[in-house]
């Protein structure tokens, strides 16, 4: 895990924070969908939510969250599924003490806005990053629809992306 050196204070980033063994039974879960009391739905994305009690492998992933960030309990859950292509619009979190998101399978450029400042990171798969403070309150986050993430000189075409989101108590 690593504070990084960005504008954005009160956000961290950890590549491989899901480990392989963890990730194959999260995607055995994610692909039911018959599993997800479902928000809203189209062809490309779908957003579900857990509060309380939480299946074994979201409790799994919980447990890393939490170990990353051990000031918050983690009950609520949110899950997205974006197909390539797909962005998440602009977003602030007022009020909410820190979110824990994982990316998994694919990866995103996620963008941070504050005025005319703005910072991007590339979320690989596999990764988590935590919001805390000003990152959660003065900083919009989204993700821009797009076939391909350029970072440097690489192309990082998406593919399907599930991100799974923790709030705390």
């Amino acid at each position: 895990m690593k504070t990084l050196d960005c504008p954005v204070k009160g956000l961290m980033y950890a590549m491989r924070a899901v480990s392989p063994a963890l990730g194959a039974r999260l995607m055995r879960y994610l692909t039911q969908e018959e599993e997800f009391v479902v928000s809203s739905k189209s062809d490309s994305y779908f957003r579900a939510a857990h509060r309380g009690r939480m299946p074994k492998v979201l409790a799994e992933l919980r447990e890393v969250a939490e170990f990353f960030q051990t000031e918050h309990q983690f009950d609520r859950c949110e899950i997205r599924r974006s197909m390539p292509g797909v962005g998440l619009p602009p977003c602030t979190l007022p009020g909410v003490r820190s979110v824990v998101v994982f990316t998994l399978q694919g990866g995103c450029t996620v963008v941070f806005k504050r005025g005319t400042e703005e910072y991007r990171l590339y979320a690989e798969p596999w990764s988590m990053y935590i919001l805390t403070g000003d990152a959660l309150t003065q900083w919009e986050r989204s993700v821009e629809p797009r076939m391909v993430d350029d970072v440097g000189e690489v192309r990082h075409p998406r593919v399907t992306r599930y991100e799974v989101e923790f709030h705390p108590r």
